[in-house]
């Protein structure tokens, strides 16, 4: 009985520590200087065992961007069921995507790097349809909060939308150079800078 229940605990252990240790290399190396073998040996187990959960090195490395990719998904799942003000939402959704990207820094620069080369790849445009639908998503619920009353009529969506994305990705990417910077005093808070940036985006800086 014990062995039964301990068999599906065990496979799943070593899924994860496939991609966790796929997500590590394909991050560090390039997707054409890793190996199977490399993955199986930083993952403790055996190229068989990476072959019967995964057909090929290809499909590891989708399996892994999909991974990179279900956060926003969810998160803008969150923002749509919720009742808070659309501001509210905004901001939760902008420290929700920074703070993934901290917290996973290497799927994320898989994800970026895919999402910004051209490829034919059709799994890859996939995961580049998924990004589209999620920005036209963010889009739709500013234009609510516009119809609402809540946020300006005159700001185009689009352009917030990039905008967010845009201050998210230069934080994740440049962090450790800010924080050499003497005039920066956000780059080792995150939160700092969402509140910051946030203010700054749906505020001005301009006296009224």
């Amino acid at each position: 009985m014990s062995n039964s229940l301990e068999k599906p605990n065990k496979c799943v252990d070593a899924v994860d520590r496939v991609l966790a240790a796929a997500e590590n290399l394909f991050a560090t190396c390039g997707y054409d200087a890793v190996s199977i073998s490399a993955i199986a040996e930083k993952a403790d187990v055996s190229k068989a065992n990476i072959f019967h959960h995964f057909q090929s090195k290809r499909q590891l490395y989708v399996s892994v961007l999909k991974a990179a990719a279900a956060h926003s998904h969810k998160l803008l799942m969150g923002l749509e069921e919720t009742e808070s003000g659309f501001t509210d939402r905004l901001l939760e959704l902008t420290r929700g995507q920074l703070g993934n990207y901290l917290s996973h820094p290497e799927k994320s620069k898989l994800l970026m790097r895919e999402v910004l080369e051209n490829t034919s790849d059709d799994e890859i445009q996939l995961l580049k349809d998924d990004f589209a639908r999620n920005f036209s998503r963010v889009v739709s619920l500013i234009k609510k909060g516009q119809a609402a009353g809540e946020l300006r009529s005159t700001v185009d969506p689009a352009l917030v939308t990039t905008t967010i994305l845009a201050s998210n990705i230069f934080y994740f990417r440049t962090r450790h150079h800010l924080l050499e910077l003497s005039e920066v005093n956000f780059a080792s808070d995150p939160d700092t800078y969402i509140s910051g940036m946030m203010d700054l985006l749906l505020n001005g800086m301009v006296n009224h």
